[in-house]
């Protein structure tokens, strides 16, 4: 029956030009997923990874059949076992990462204990800014994000990325109260992906040049020629020896603008095994002269020795001083390494990296003549040489544009570049945009700086500003494309304009020309970033085709899509449709949507962009009755099996509703899919449960419990909201359900209602 019902979704979905959009939403309804732990599992391919309760183990050793939150977990001898965090046993919470069976079943490859059973709950992790502190010391109340922690003498505390302070970012983990506080079992203090600045975190490998002689170490080291700052909240550990000038140590901290780093931790690290083998990467220091280039090196301040015998590969570029490489080889007892092997490194990982670097700033001052020589990028020397590769194709290099720097730290502070980037002008830009339109109206200047309007936008022109114009002129009527930098009033500071054809050229676009983009979802006109849209217009494509693979294509069958310039990920094109994932990170406002064929404009359109615009997937592909989704029925036992919500009526020759059957004993549990959602604010700082705070349902009036609402792990824009139908919903074959949602500004938004059959 299910196979039938797929088959006749994919026919619906072509009846209404959705097919791939409806076989993605109906593949995930028939998924298990673990409602023990948010109803949330990942998968890609027949991966999957869910969070589980260990319920039931083998009755002899590990391998063989276990129960985790419902699911039967195949263990073999080759399965994964890690219980750092606790030991294997019922009640002990485990990660799974494995293969997905057809039976729902999973063959484990990696089992996680994440920690065990503990009295008064269940740990929970969650991640946040730390808003407020006790008033002295760490044990009280803490709120991080907007939740209430309750810090003890026994909540563990590591400073992994400094010490706990309002604006620091940690991970928690502890048991979740019945008033929504959390009492605390650990904290640690972490750094972001997003941090910049003195927040980028660092982790190298070095030997200890110069310590202070203060008590406690406090003070200014020197590590590997960089100036390590160490505090009296810097961890030190002596593991492999006391801190001495020669020892080796792993310094974790923070890398400040002017490239010194403020410890969080450092530890000694002899780098060595009982067969005094050793590893490390660092940066060329000096080189022998000899031709084979045999003798003494120092890379990061230890001595190397190169013999005839060491083997030397440069597939990363050759060897020469400040360039980045790996060491294996003996410790000797002058701590010098015996190499067996050296080898180049373009490791461009900071932590990985001690000697790369890469910034952003302004140019403040540049060589007299050319590029080559000495530049000044927000106060730091920048040296440039003719193998610096510079990209200019955001704009061209001159005073006051901001750019992106990657290269090799010098002692001095000063950077020797690989590249740079033009990024665009200083002045207050929020991201690169391209997009096609027709020029409205000109400045009154014949080098044409000043405004122009272009399609409803402002974009400003300047001397730097690049017009090609080889083949037609600019004049009001051109058809042009825009590169440059999108500023925070929603103008543009033009990089490059180019003119692609003059007024009343051939192909000069025109309204029969024009695409509408909608919700895929619902069909409505407003849409959120990162969300599932279809364009629907006239000779979008010459053919049809559909994504097979992720990351989706941002090309079908010669087709494309541009919204504000950004290239759209595809699911699937033909002549009169296109269905497209909205890019994450468009602004909110009204967006230019391009669709291209072929290297040229087959039509443009326009889609408002909104922080949330919910909508709901629904069975039949209209937008109304039915929801695409499917039930979870958890009896007492725990035990969980998996409903449809629709049904193929053959006299109806339509998708009709299921009716649920209630007993008053098993939990029912609905799980939506739909878009434009995941943008809504997470208030309580819990990832586990995505925004279900700021989103609100109910099932014919009664207002149903929310336990997950984001993005569907593993697919792409597409969103799950999964609910508890309230005991007391009222029955009937059609009871409506409605889905809303808050944006930050505390305004409703409502999706499409939906109706279940309800016994």
């Amino acid at each position: 029956m299910r196979q039938e019902m797929y088959k006749h979704l994919q026919t619906v979905g072509r009846q209404t030009y959705r097919p791939v959009i409806l076989s993605l939403a109906f593949l995930i309804a028939i998924i298990p997923i673990n409602i023990q732990f948010v109803l949330a599992g990942t998968q890609s391919d027949n991966e999957f990874k869910f969070f589980g309760t260990i319920t039931l183990l083998p009755a002899e050793g590990l391998v063989g059949d276990w129960q985790v939150g419902g699911k039967t977990v195949r263990v073999s001898a080759t399965t994964r076992i890690e219980q750092e965090d606790g030991r294997v046993a019922v009640g002990a919470l485990v990660k799974i990462e494995g293969a997905l069976q057809g039976d729902g079943s999973i063959n484990a490859r990696e089992v996680e204990v994440e920690q065990g059973a503990v009295a008064g709950g269940t740990l929970s992790k969650f991640y946040g800014v730390i808003a407020k502190l006790p008033d002295s010391g760490l044990i009280g109340d803490w709120t991080v994000g907007q939740v209430i922690i309750h810090v003890t003498a026994a909540t563990k505390i590591e400073q992994r990325a400094g010490a706990p302070a309002v604006g620091i970012y940690v991970e928690v983990e502890g048991v979740r109260q019945g008033d929504g506080t959390m009492d605390a079992v650990k904290i640690e203090t972490k750094l972001r992906s997003g941090d910049t600045g003195s927040t980028t975190g660092v982790r190298f490998k070095g030997a200890i040049e110069v310590l202070p002689t203060t008590s406690g170490l406090i003070g200014d080291w020197q590590v590997a020629g960089k100036k390590v700052v160490v505090t009296a909240t810097t961890i030190l550990q002596q593991n492999d020896g006391p801190f001495a000038v020669g020892a080796i140590v792993e310094v974790e901290g923070r890398l400040n603008q002017d490239m010194s780093i403020n410890a969080f931790k450092i530890e000694t690290e002899d780098g060595s095994n009982n067969s005094g083998e050793i590893y490390f990467k660092g940066s060329i220091e000096s080189l022998p002269s000899t031709p084979d280039r045999t003798g003494e090196w120092v890379v990061s301040g230890r001595k190397v020795i190169v013999t005839v015998n060491t083997e030397q590969r440069t597939e990363d570029g050759p060897f020469a001083v400040g360039v980045f490489v790996e060491v294996e080889g003996t410790l000797q007892a002058d701590r010098s390494v015996l190499a067996k092997k050296v080898k180049t490194d373009d490791d461009r990982n900071v932590g990985g990296n001690p000697g790369f670097v890469k910034f952003y700033g302004v140019i403040e001052a540049l060589p007299a003549s050319g590029l080559t020589g000495e530049w000044i990028i927000s106060g730091r020397k920048v040296q440039v040489s003719a193998q610096t590769k510079i990209k200019q194709e955001r704009g061209t290099v001159v005073l006051g544009v901001r750019v992106e720097v990657e290269g090799q730290s010098q002692s001095d502070g000063s950077v020797i570049a690989r590249e740079i980037e033009v990024k665009g002008s200083s002045s207050g830009g929020t991201g690169r945009i391209e997009f096609y339109g027709t020029i409205e109206a000109l400045p009154a200047t014949t080098d044409f700086v000043g405004a122009w309007t272009v399609s409803g936008k402002t974009v400003n022109v300047d001397a730097t500003t690049f017009i090609k114009r080889e083949y037609r002129p600019v004049a009001v009527g051109s058809f042009v494309e825009v590169k440059g930098i999108l500023q925070s009033d929603g103008s543009i500071n033009a990089a490059v304009i180019e003119v692609k054809q003059g007024p009343g050229s051939g192909g000069f676009m025109t309204l029969s020309n024009q695409s509408t983009s909608v919700s895929a979802a619902n069909y409505q006109a407003r849409i959120s970033s990162d969300s599932i849209v279809a364009a629907f217009g006239t000779n979008l494509s010459g053919g049809s085709g559909a994504a097979t693979t992720t990351p989706l294509p941002t090309d079908l069958t010669g087709t494309s899509v541009l919204v504000d310039g950004v290239p759209a990920g595809l699911f699937y094109v033909s002549p009169t449709q296109v269905n497209y994932a909205l890019p994450d990170g468009i602004a909110p406002g009204v967006a230019l949507v391009t669709v291209m064929r072929n290297g040229g404009v087959a039509s443009q359109g326009t889609i408002e962009i909104a922080e949330v615009a919910p909508s709901v997937f629904t069975a039949n592909a209209s937008g109304s009755g039915a929801p695409a989704g499917l039930i979870i029925r958890v009896k007492p036992n725990g035990q969980q099996s998996y409903e449809s919500l629709v049904r193929f009526d053959a006299t109806m020759n339509m998708l009709v509703p299921v009716t649920i059957q209630r007993n008053g004993e098993d939990r029912i549990f609905l799980v939506l899919f739909g878009s434009g959602f995941r943008n809504a604010p997470n208030d309580d700082g819990d990832r586990a449960n995505g925004v279900a705070e700021s989103v609100e349902v109910t099932v014919g009036g009664i207002n149903a419990p929310v336990l997950f609402a984001a993005g569907a792990p593993g697919f792409v824009s597409l969103d799950q909201v999964n609910i508890e139908i309230p005991a007391n919903a009222p029955a009937g074959q059609a009871v409506n359900v409605q889905v809303k949602v808050r944006d930050s500004l505390g305004q409703t938004n409502a999706a499409n209602s939906v109706v279940i059959a309800l016994q």
